[in-house]
């Protein structure tokens, strides 16, 4: 049976656990609720971020995964229907409550990793300002080279699969 790394998923008291036991960093995936072609629901940039969030705090060691923001900026998929999207505006003031709470329970590493292209950009844009609503004592990163991540999946998938460009839909 694997540990549980994931905020949702614990009592309070083994949040506090982990914390006084030096668990201090936490992951936050930043999904979206939109469209992959005809042939996938609307909820896999999210899940896929919840996912990958908890294969990074594993990989990490010492890291907790908070709840996923599973919606993001996707105003570019409005035209199907089923897309839910947040002005930039709301999502950095998720972003920013999100770190803010976490700061405030004890963690001091806080990754932001996006798992849904239009959310690269806008937090690229708030990255520091979610650095000054934390405080000095607080990290706060967010990877936000989307032509990496691009780069990267279609390299392995292409290698895994040969599927390459045509994944997603």
């Amino acid at each position: 049976m694997r540990e549980n790394l994931v905020l949702e998923r614990m009592t309070w008291p083994e949040v506090r656990a982990a914390l006084d036991a030096g668990r201090t960093s936490v992951v936050v995936a930043c999904g979206a609720v939109e469209q992959h072609g005809p042939h996938l629901p609307l909820f896999m940039d999210a899940e896929h971020g919840t996912r990958l969030a908890e294969e990074v705090a594993r990989r990490l060691g010492d890291a907790l995964v908070a709840p996923t923001i599973r919606v993001g900026c996707s105003e570019h998929h409005m035209a199907f229907p089923g897309t839910v999207s947040l002005q930039p505006e709301t999502f950095e003031a998720i972003c920013r409550d999100y770190c803010t709470s976490l700061a405030r329970h004890g963690f001091r590493q806080i990754f932001l990793i996006p798992s849904h292209g239009g959310n690269f950009a806008p937090l690229a844009d708030m990255l520091e300002r979610l650095r000054e609503a934390v405080g000095s004592e607080v990290r706060v990163e967010a990877f936000t080279d989307l032509a990496a991540v691009i780069e990267t999946w279609t390299r392995v998938v292409e290698e895994e699969s040969g599927l390459g460009a045509r994944v997603g839909g």
